[in-house]
């Protein structure tokens, strides 16, 4: 299942929290009644793994050498073997987007006027959008 490794920033750009999920807007409403950080976010960036094994050895890296302010798991352990770590250098990114507060409280309110499932949408979005890139790079060339 596609899965999202995102951060969270205050406006200063320190990194303030990340994680990964397979459904970001239950995610974030989460963190949105139980952070004490979450009000100072000013923008996230999002990034989509293939499976989740894939973005939580992702979400592991990216703890140790970020060091967000508020996750609980500063400490987390390197890949323990080798294969970990090659699924780890081998990830799927799609893209890196910056979303602010209202922009994500703006699709989300569109995605369930329309009954739609925001992580879905998202997804979407941003494969046809590489697709396009894509495109349009193998054109110059």
């Amino acid at each position: 299942m596609k899965t999202s490794l995102y951060r969270h920033f205050n406006k200063s750009g320190d990194l303030l929290y990340v994680g990964i999920t397979a459904k970001l807007p239950m995610r974030f409403a989460e963190h949105q009644r139980r952070s004490e950080w979450f009000f100072d976010v000013e923008y996230v960036t999002i990034e989509w793994f293939d499976d989740r094994s894939s973005a939580k050895i992702a979400e592991g890296r990216a703890i140790r050498k970020e060091k967000p302010k508020f996750n609980i798991l500063n400490g987390a352990p390197e890949p323990k073997d080798k294969k970990q770590k090659c699924a780890e250098d081998n990830k799927t990114v799609f893209m890196k987007v910056r979303v602010t507060k209202q922009e994500q409280a703006e699709w989300r309110d569109i995605c369930r006027a329309l009954g739609q499932d925001f992580s879905a949408v998202v997804r979407d979005t941003m494969q046809r959008r590489a697709a396009s890139i894509k495109r349009k790079q193998e054109v110059e060339q």
